[in-house]
């Protein structure tokens, strides 16, 4: 089983990485979550892909429009484990972004 590690998800960014920023947007990370490679990490932590979208903007919780290996690595552990803490994740952050629609 692999394990998620900065340099393996770095060596799967590396290649979709189509700007050279170190860092994927929206559509490079979509391209790259397909990927056998992606997959196999994903799966090391129980995520499951088929929300690319969804699983970015919880990454990507800066907002910034990108996301860095080591965000990736960090904070798909930490969604890690069983569905409830993904879903959870979700909630809030959808939750937060309805409170910021109403400011």
């Amino acid at each position: 089983r692999a394990r998620v590690t900065v340099s393996n998800v770095k060596s799967v960014f590396d290649k979709y990485d189509d700007n050279r920023s170190g860092k994927l947007n929206l559509q490079e990370f979509k391209s790259a979550i397909e990927s056998p490679d992606m997959q196999t990490i994903l799966a090391s932590v129980d995520i499951d892909s088929s929300e690319a979208e969804v699983l970015f903007h919880l990454l990507d919780v800066e907002d910034s429009g990108h996301v860095a290996p080591s965000e990736f690595a960090v904070r798909c552990v930490r969604l890690s484990g069983n569905a409830k803490a993904l879903e959870l994740a979700i909630l809030m952050r959808g939750f937060t972004d309805f409170s910021e629609y109403f400011r």
